[in-house]
């Protein structure tokens, strides 16, 4: 008889998105199984009339990052399998399902000390010795870009009116604390002139948005560079206090 015909005992995989892991206002994150049977993360536009004001550059500030990191910093960030600019904008990089994110393991009480340390060290070399190894370049473009963010930003929230009073606002109380609105809080920032102290430091490699849900352990792998406001060069403190105003609330 016909080999071919014989019933299979094999389970047919099918490919398609297994689960969601991150349903975002401008861009979703799925887990997906390609025909290959082999899982990998998904990360895509949502297809939108009205995307918002950084989605889709954001998403395409991710793919040019990974697609140029620099040799000593790749082991620590995802392969980019795939990408394209199309109906949708997106990414595909392997599903790493054995390392959960430290803000996951800090809420079940974890990494302990040892663990700390050796996350630490890697950190160390994975921003330090390897995205700041990159060529630096002038501090004016990170400064004039962080200006026109936040201009940018105040422009569209004083649009929102459960936001009018945040931004036009002259005192409003952060944890207990008066703090003036957030126009006269720029004003402040200008005044003071460390715009245009941090335009003569140099700039580095930035991972733009190091909070603890995009590091991933064991071992450290950073993930979701490039935040919304599109930051990939900066001064050489930024990740660290953009981490640790993170973990401990202030952010």
């Amino acid at each position: 008889g016909d080999c071919n015909s014989l019933p299979s005992n094999r389970t047919e995989v099918m490919p398609g998105i297994i689960r969601t892991l991150k349903n975002g206002y401008w861009d979703r994150t799925t887990v997906v199984r390609t025909s290959e049977g082999t899982l990998r993360v998904r990360k895509e536009s949502r297809e939108s009339e009205t995307p918002g004001p950084w989605a889709h550059e954001a998403l395409r500030n991710e793919i040019s990052y990974l697609e140029s990191l620099p040799e000593a910093a790749a082991k620590f960030f995802p392969t980019l399998l795939s990408s394209w600019d199309e109906q949708t904008i997106g990414y595909e990089i392997p599903y790493y399902q054995d390392r959960p994110d430290l803000a996951r393991l800090v809420l079940n009480g974890g990494p302990g000390p040892v663990a700390c340390g050796e996350i630490q060290n890697q950190l160390a070399e994975a921003v330090l010795g390897g995205l700041h190894s990159a060529e630096q370049a002038g501090g004016a473009p990170f400064c004039a870009h962080l200006e026109a963010v936040l201009s940018e930003s105040l422009e569209t929230l004083s649009a929102v009116e459960v936001f009018e009073p945040i931004v036009n606002g002259t005192r409003l109380h952060l944890n207990g604390h008066p703090v003036p609105g957030l126009r006269a809080s720029l004003a402040r920032l200008r005044a003071s002139g460390i715009l245009k102290h941090l335009a003569r430091e140099p700039s580095v490699r930035l991972h733009g948005d190091l909070i603890l849900e995009n590091m991933l352990w064991s071992p450290l792998l950073l993930i979701d560079p490039v935040s919304v406001a599109g930051l990939t060069m900066g001064h050489p403190l930024f990740d660290l206090v953009k981490h640790e105003s993170y973990a401990r609330g202030e952010l």
